[in-house]
């Protein structure tokens, strides 16, 4: 024991004259039961904990810290603005006794809860959304943030102009009759008007009035146009203020109810019901008569007649404008006088049988056979008898040839044979018919020098020219002889 009262056990205890001891591993228990531990962590009587950093833990596990801030044995935080943190960490209670809740979630003293998505919950069940819209206690009344529109439990919206907005999108005007409804249409005060979203207007009669201002009547179908004049029919007919009726088919009958134009802008139809003209100017008549724009006439039975007046009938045959003159198909002409002129220029008379060739001087005749050629010459229906343009016909044989007379022939061996069946011998030897005589050449010379001197003694009169017509062949004879004497007598 010490001077001071100061005692000194043998564990190295030390008590001091306050009766503090001071235990050998630096623990201080002193008077009043508290005990500082060589950490400076002091136990007090009550059990409360002073730690070296001034923490006080207290006997209920509470525990303060040095910036004032207590940790409640439940594990919740007092902070030294009295805010409180609860043991989930995450819930604040501010010393306003406001709550601010792990979601971010705000309660008020007063009850209001104060939501993260600024949604505000009052007390009386109220709840103000962020955009200023309050929902009331009943959860079905909204009031919007213009203080005014109210939308009621049943999605009905009451608006600051007292309308009404229905859960079915209709609108309820403040004459309260007025209604629009969902699809944009208006019912007017007279519970019949309705106005439609594409502004067409539905009459208590049924009558629409579309925004073109058109009306389509009741029937559904008859449309007036905006002009008061135009109707449209449920036929697609349209009636023009002038009258004119305009088809679906796109035809137009003219107001005196006869005239039609058809689609094509260019046909009409006249008012005989039968008369059309087509866009190229051809008039078509009721008895399927065709006129075209140059004048020429189609009729029915397929017959054109032409500005000139020629006709072409339907088998290609051309009447010209003489009304006799004939051209068929095969460029055959028939002419006023029953004469035929065909293609190859060959011409058949009236008489159905005589023909003429293109050389315009062959004929043949209507034995089908016999021929008159250019130069007066005939060809019998034989194919071989010849008659000259001086009447004489040489036979087929080539060779026989009869004169003009028709009495005297020329044989092949230069015999002939006169009208008098007198015959002259290529020899010049004449047998004398009626005498079964044969005169020698010099008494044919007697007789020759005769009939000269018989004729040379006569006129050149009418009367020779009638003797000589019967006597042509003999005359020609004589002379002949006549020349053959005196070709004798010169040697």
């Amino acid at each position: 024991m010490y001077a001071d009262d100061t005692t000194l056990f043998a564990d190295d205890t030390t008590l001091f004259a306050d009766d503090t001891l001071l235990y050998a591993d630096d623990i201080t228990l002193f008077a009043n039961d508290t005990l500082l531990y060589a950490d400076d962590t002091t136990l007090f009587a009550d059990d409360t904990t002073l730690f070296a950093d001034d923490t006080t833990l207290f006997a209920d596990d509470t525990l303060l810290y040095a910036d004032d801030t207590t940790l409640f044995a439940d594990d919740t935080l007092l902070y030294a603005d009295d805010t409180f943190l609860y043991a989930d960490d995450t819930t604040l209670m501010y010393a306003d006794d406001t709550t601010l809740f792990a979601d971010d979630t705000t309660l008020f003293a007063d009850d209001t809860l104060l939501y993260a998505d600024d949604t505000t919950l009052f007390a009386d069940d109220t709840t103000l959304f962020a955009d200023d819209t309050t929902l009331f206690a009943d959860d079905t009344t909204l009031l919007y943030a213009d203080d005014t529109t109210l939308l009621y439990a049943d999605d009905t919206t009451l608006f600051a102009d007292d309308t009404t907005l229905f859960a079915d999108d209709t609108l309820l005007y403040a004459d309260d009759t007025t209604i629009m409804y969902a699809d944009d249409i208006f019912l007017y005060a007279d519970d019949t008007t309705l106005l439609y979203a594409d502004d067409t207007t539905l009459f208590a009669d049924d009558t629409f009035l579309y925004a073109d201002d058109t009306f389509l009547y009741a029937d559904d179908t008859t449309l007036l146009y905006a002009d008061d004049t135009t109707l449209l029919y449920a036929d697609d007919t349209t009636l023009f203020a002038d009258d004119t009726t305009l088809f679906a088919d796109d035809t137009t009958l003219f107001a005196d109810d006869t005239t039609f134009l058809y689609a094509d802008d260019t046909t009409l139809l006249y008012a005989d019901d039968t008369t059309l003209l087509y866009a190229d100017d051809t008039t078509l008549f009721a008895d399927d008569t065709l006129l075209y724009a140059d004048d020429t006439t189609l009729f029915a039975d397929d017959t054109l007649l032409y500005t000139d007046d020629t006709t072409l009938f339907a088998d290609d045959t051309l009447l010209y404008a003489d009304d006799t003159t004939l051209l068929y198909a095969d460029d055959t002409t028939l002419f006023a006088d029953d004469t035929l002129l065909y293609a190859d220029d060959t011409t058949l008379y009236a008489d159905d049988t005589t023909l003429l060739y293109a050389d315009d001087t062959t004929l043949l005749y209507a034995d089908d056979t016999t021929i008159m050629y250019a130069d007066d010459t005939f060809l019998y229906a034989d194919d071989t008898t010849l008659m000259y343009a001086d009447d004489t016909t040489l036979f087929a044989d080539d060779t026989t040839l009869l004169y003009a007379d028709d009495t005297t022939l020329l044989y092949a061996d230069d015999t002939t044979l006169f009208a008098d069946d007198t015959t002259l011998f290529a020899d010049d030897t004449t047998l004398m018919m009626e005498s079964n005589k044969i005169k020698t050449g010099r008494w044919l010379e007697l007789e020759i020098l005769v009939g000269l001197l018989r004729f040379h003694g006569q006129s050149w009169s009418a009367d020779f020219v009638a003797v000589s017509r019967g006597l042509w062949l003999e005359s020609v004879t004589i002379v002949v002889g006549f020349l053959n004497h005196v070709m004798l007598q010169n040697g």
